[in-house]
């Protein structure tokens, strides 16, 4: 195991692979949805430990679907950053895969954190239609009727 020095505290740099599977005991076990994607529930905390220890089983949850993930974060009582991290790496594995992340359910503790970040659009479908509905561009016919409003 490889070591990582900062100036006022040493600490065991821990590959991926090492991580070890956990039990899932605060989660319920994956149940297949329509024979292509597999749904997960997740329950209490997901900070930088619970991120840890959910991240082997959610990986091999999308690698073994046919379609997807769906996470259902309903019962998620607080995300912070690391909890975030995990749902973006989901996402960006589950795009080179063919595949997609998506968050059925959330808690406000997960709403407050996509909506901070920006990052709701990327893995909430109802998202995505608002936010790309916001951000294009005006069309032809709004802007000639906004210029006939100045006349």
């Amino acid at each position: 195991m490889t070591e990582v020095t900062t100036r006022k505290t040493r600490m065991p740099m821990v590959s991926p692979v090492l991580l070890r599977p956990h039990t899932l005991s605060a989660t319920t076990p994956a149940v297949a949805v329509a024979g292509e994607r597999v749904r997960r529930v997740v329950q209490g905390e997901l900070d930088i430990d619970r991120a840890a220890q959910l991240q082997p089983d959610l990986f091999h949850d999308l690698l073994h679907s046919i379609a997807g993930l769906d996470l259902d974060l309903m019962a998620v009582t607080f995300c912070d950053c690391s909890g975030l991290n995990l749902l973006l790496r989901l996402h960006r594995q589950a795009v080179r895969q063919g595949k997609t992340l998506v968050i059925s359910a959330m808690s406000p503790a997960v709403a407050r954190i996509l909506d901070l970040t920006r990052t709701r659009a990327v893995l909430v479908p109802e998202a995505i239609g608002a936010y790309l509905a916001d951000t294009a561009p005006p069309t032809r016919a709004a802007v000639v009727a906004s210029r006939a409003g100045q006349d």
